[in-house]
């Protein structure tokens, strides 16, 4: 008898795209009663539901009836769900939060009664190298993937620079295989359709057994009659799970001597990977960054703080659910069609109302840790006094924001901004409180300086001892006779009469003439490509007539403001800060409706590196990657791209800073660079007016349906970046994650004391934990959700070098573990003596559990 044929039949499930969540909803309710009926019936024998278990809190949301049903077809092995949350993109989020999506996806599936996973990864639009680390931390040795890669055998090895290795089956023809669902095709077409997949993966996983895929995007099982044909055409058939083929290879299959990959997967030879993703819907692309450092870098450090910093009878509620459900709006928001910004209007303004109410959650629970760790002031510090947290890994020292309330609230700040009519904290606060009108209050915010405020801390700071920077840090005034300058003790930017920006380096005196312009290229592009258009010339801006300067100044800054008149360009803000090596630079841009030449067009800025660009090192999820590329390549020049083919681009995703050439640059939201010869160009913004066509010239075929996207055609951009010469040091990807960390901010304060008390004035800190190497850094630094007595700390070596730690912990704990990244103890590793260096591999990350901890009886 001849060996089965293995297949698995599954629903690829875009929670929303070219429809909205609602409408799909419908749908997946409807596929999946269809397949709990026809596995009750008998005639399927088995189902899988993609991979992502939100698939299933949207199921039941519209059938509660049938919970016991569902979870019955789970327990019995015959539905598999997980290994994550929601099928996330992979270059355009954080590695924290690829790791959160497979951590509460696994819970989630594990719960359900799922025991065996791959990471399974059918649609993703190329692929993180850091993916085999972050699979193996949570125990999973393979993975099933398209797109990014077109390896010489279907199933290899898949290495990270960390050295972790997962097995890896290709698709070789992709997810989708709607053969057998297709209207179009007759009855034979559809046998030759199958006996021809069968044929091409058999050949490919030779001479292993090849998986098929049937299914494809929002599709239901096959009906009873064409689950006869499968099974008279490719018969004996086995219907397995994805993580099921993987146990059926013969030993030799699992040796470590097979085919080895490595690093990212970014290959579009053999199939799309769409990389115009990276800049479509450039706004949510923002508020996505910015959420997840905000939940990651600064609400979790700051429950932690206020956990274990404030004495019992201080310290707020452990927040666990909000922070938890911050995070999940975050995470449905990542979805591959939602982050990618490829998806209709409606489904982004669904994500747009997300980040809202998941900010709002955050707002909220920062409001009582602050009140929390405001309530320290009980224990002798004076009421007069700024209360500062620093929620980042490294020492600081600089301006900081903070907010006050009261009519003289902003006495004493820096580059102040009013609120004049604010519900004061006291009562967000106070569930006993009312909002009645004398509620309301003055609320400032603006600068002042603080120094050597240590990593993890919260300190006091009378405002007695908040002073300006050191004379010699200070911003030089510019001279009348050159009012389009500014200079601090590290850069001199001029504009010249020609518009042009040249910038010097006063530590090196090295002269970067002609440093940065910004273009604008009107393209042929949609939500997935885009190719500039060779009839339509860029556009550069500055230019000798179309810009006004304005210089402004205060404490700790000084800016020039550049505007255009006609350009969707319409203001930058250039801006040195006492103390910092970096040029920041914040651009608006703005397309309005009737702006018809820019309906299609991406707005970069574009910087003159000085050489040509052969490489660029990025940060990856959990390392920094390495890119080649050829600096004569030009996409323009390229013919149109063939049918089912796409043309290489030279630009690449971003997730904060890049380095080339012996400079860096900052992103603050941003998701693409593009190499053009000398100059990197940084996206700021991208405009198109279809989903999907297919005329771009960089892609040969539609992407999606061809639908119309008018709110992607217009609207406002305002993106923050910085730029910096590196410093001269062997590596300095540390330093770059380091200035990555404060370009996004970690350090926060408030008018604190809660009571008139009158001990000397004196600045009060104290610390969870530091340690002094810099190329150790902080991933996570949260308080597991087990106990509100456990502090999982997450840390990275980002260099490919080993490093020790020693850790100096500010805090009386039972034990320390190491865990893996569900927060779970390594079972072969016994407690760590945190006295002695602790040894990280090159790109090694690891999470410590810091066990039983006691809460701190003062501050102080």
């Amino acid at each position: 008898m001849p060996p089965a044929t293995l297949t698995y039949l599954h629903t690829h499930w875009d929670r929303e795209w070219y429809a909205p969540f609602r409408e799909y909803q419908v749908r997946l309710a409807d596929v999946v009663d269809a397949v709990l009926d026809r596995l009750d019936a008998g005639d399927l024998p088995a189902f899988t539901l993609d991979g992502q278990t939100c698939l299933l809190a949207d199921y039941l949301e519209l059938r509660p009836h049938q919970r016991e049903r569902l979870s019955s077809r789970i327990h019995d092995g015959r539905l598999s769900v997980g290994p994550w949350f929601v099928a996330p993109d992979s270059f355009l989020v954080s590695g924290e939060s690829l790791i959160r999506n497979l951590q509460r996806g696994l819970q989630e599936a594990r719960t359900w009664g799922c025991r065996r996973f791959t990471g399974y990864l059918p649609d993703t639009f190329g692929h993180s190298g850091d993916m085999p680390t972050i699979l193996q931390g949570f125990g999973l040795d393979s993975a099933m993937l398209w797109r990014g890669v077109n390896p010489s055998s279907a199933l290899f090895w898949w290495e990270s620079p960390s050295g972790a290795r997962v097995q890896t089956l290709h698709l070789t023809d992709g997810y989708f295989q709607n053969m057998l669902h297709d209207p179009l095709l007759t009855q034979s077409e559809r046998v030759d359709a199958l006996r021809a997949l069968k044929s091409k993966l058999a050949a490919a996983a030779a001479p292993y057994p090849a998986l098929i895929p049937l299914g494809g995007d929002h599709l239901g099982p096959p009906s009873a009659a064409h689950w006869q044909l499968l099974n008279e055409t490719l018969g004996p058939l086995e219907t397995i799970h994805p993580a099921d083929w993987f146990e059926r290879l013969p030993p030799q299959a699992v040796r470590d001597d097979g085919p080895v990959i490595s690093g990212e997967l970014r290959d579009c030879a053999a199939s799309f990977i769409l990389p115009g993703v990276y800049s479509a819907r450039m706004a949510l692309k923002r508020e996505n960054r910015l959420l997840e450092h905000r939940l990651a870098r600064i609400a979790e450090p700051l429950a932690a703080i206020t956990q274990l910093l404030t004495p019992p009878d201080c310290a707020a509620p452990f927040y666990h659910a909000e922070i938890a459900k911050a995070w999940e709006l975050l995470l449905l928001n990542q979805a591959h069609d939602g982050i990618g910004g490829c998806s209709i209007d409606a489904v982004h303004r669904e994500n747009a109302h997300r980040y809202e109410q998941a900010h709002q959650l955050l707002d909220a629970v920062a409001i009582r840790d602050a009140r929390a760790l405001d309530r320290i002031a009980l224990q002798g510090v004076p009421a007069d006094c700024w209360l500062i947290v620093n929620t980042g890994d490294r020492p600081y020292t600089g301006p900081v924001r903070v907010s006050a309330e009261g009519e003289a609230a902003q006495a004493g700040l820096s580059d102040c901004e009013i609120e004049p009519d604010a519900l004061r904290d006291a009562y967000r606060s106070d569930f006993c409180d009312v909002p009645q009108a004398h509620r309301l209050v003055r609320r400032a915010t603006g600068a002042i300086w603080a120094e050597d405020l240590p990593p993890f801390s919260a300190t006091v700071l009378p405002k007695t001892l908040a002073r300006k920077p050191p004379g010699d840090a200070r911003i030089l005034k510019p001279t009348d006779g050159e009012r389009n300058a500014i200079e601090n003790a590290f850069l001199r930017l001029s504009v010249r009469e020609d518009g042009r920006i040249d910038v010097l380096d006063r530590q090196t005196q090295k002269l970067y003439r002609d440093l940065i312009r910004w273009v604008a290229q009107p393209q042929r592009g949609d939500a997935y490509n885009y190719r500039p258009r060779p009839d339509a010339p860029p556009v550069f801006w500055p230019d000798s007539s179309d810009w006004q300067a304005v210089t402004e100044q205060d404490a700790f800054c000084a800016s020039l403001v550049l505007t255009s008149g006609a350009l969707p360009f319409r203001r930058t803000r250039l801006t040195l800060t006492t103390q910092s090596p970096w040029l920041v630079m914040q651009t608006d841009i703005v397309v309005t409706p009737d702006a018809a030449d820019w309906r299609d067009a991406t707005f970069q800025a574009s910087f003159e590196t000085g050489a040509p660009l052969t490489t660029v090192t990025a940060e990856s999820h959990l390392s920094a990657v390495s890119r080649s590329y050829d600096p004569a390549y030009c996409l323009q020049a390229q013919p149109p791209a063939e049918k089912g083919r796409e043309l290489p681009t030279h630009t690449g995703p971003i997730q904060r800073f890049i380095l080339a050439n012996g400079q860096c640059w900052l992103v603050k939201g941003g998701c693409e660079y593009e190499i053009a010869q000398s100059r990197l160009n940084l996206t700021l913004f991208r405009t198109f007016e279809r989903l999907s066509r297919d005329d771009t010239g960089a892609r040969g075929a539609h992407a999606g349906p061809p639908l119309p996207t008018p709110e992607a055609s217009n609207g406002a951009m305002t993106l923050t970046y910085a730029w910096a010469p590196t410093p001269t040091a062997d590596d300095p990807v540390p330093w770059a994650y380091e200035a990555a960390t404060r370009f996004y901010g970690v350090v926060n304060g408030w008018q604190g004391g809660a009571a008139s008390l009158t001990r000397p004035p004196a600045a009060v800190s104290r610390s969870l934990l530091s340690w002094d190497n810099p190329a150790i850094v902080n991933m996570a630094c949260v308080m597991a959700a087990s106990s509100p007595r456990v502090l999982a700390l997450r840390l990275l070596n980002v260099t490919s070098a080993p490093q020790t730690l020693l850790l100096n912990v500010g805090l009386r704990y039972e034990r320390a573990r190491w865990a893996d990244l569900n927060h779970e103890p390594l079972a072969d590793v016994s407690p760590v003596d945190l006295a002695k260096p602790q040894s990280f591999a090159p790109h090694a990350l690891r999470t410590l559990l810091l066990e039983g901890i006691a809460q701190d009886p003062r501050l102080g």
